[in-house]
């Protein structure tokens, strides 16, 4: 930056002058995009500030483990997904969804007629909701399906620090 370029006062020419004027715009101009730019990186922190905050709350729920029955029934839930197989190339994603709801849903109701086996599996999942938000739900269901989520509802999660299964 250096001096502020231009000449004041009485001897000062009308090109001096321009010049000083031009200095101080510019130098206003600075300011404020310094200004905007802390703005921009405050907001940027509160934002990222909350996130932690909400991951912190989310960690210390306690996910619980299932019982041997539990875990039977989402075996049978798990292999009657499979027996549909992958998307065939002659029928859309709904189409495909279809056949897989109609495979488990008759697994599903017999597993849940055991009271017992249904409070677990609510209670198991209201907490994975809690402590994994929408999105995590979304990728535990994705892994699920392709079974790579089993060994996480056989192990169970406890408080902070133990290992994820959400990205499983």
């Amino acid at each position: 930056m250096g001096t502020l370029k231009g000449r004041v006062g009485w001897l000062a020419n009308e090109a001096a002058h321009g010049e000083r004027m031009q200095a101080k715009r510019a130098a206003w101009a600075i300011a404020s995009k310094l200004n905007r730019e802390a703005d921009a990186r405050d907001a940027a922190m509160d934002g990222y500030k909350q996130a932690v905050a909400q991951q912190h709350i989310r960690d210390a729920v306690a996910v619980p483990g299932l019982s041997k029955s539990a875990l039977a029934m989402l075996d049978q839930v798990q292999a009657a997904v499979r027996s549909v197989g992958e998307q065939r190339a002659d029928e859309g994603s709904d189409l495909h969804a279809q056949r897989i709801e109609r495979a488990v849903a008759g697994v599903w109701k017999e597993g849940r007629a055991n009271p017992g086996i249904a409070g677990e599996l609510d209670r198991f999942i209201a907490a994975a909701e809690q402590r994994l938000g929408r999105e995590g739900m979304t990728a535990a269901y994705a892994a699920f399906t392709k079974g790579a989520l089993h060994d996480c509802a056989r192990r169970g999660q406890g408080g902070p620090g133990q290992a994820r299964c959400a990205g499983a």
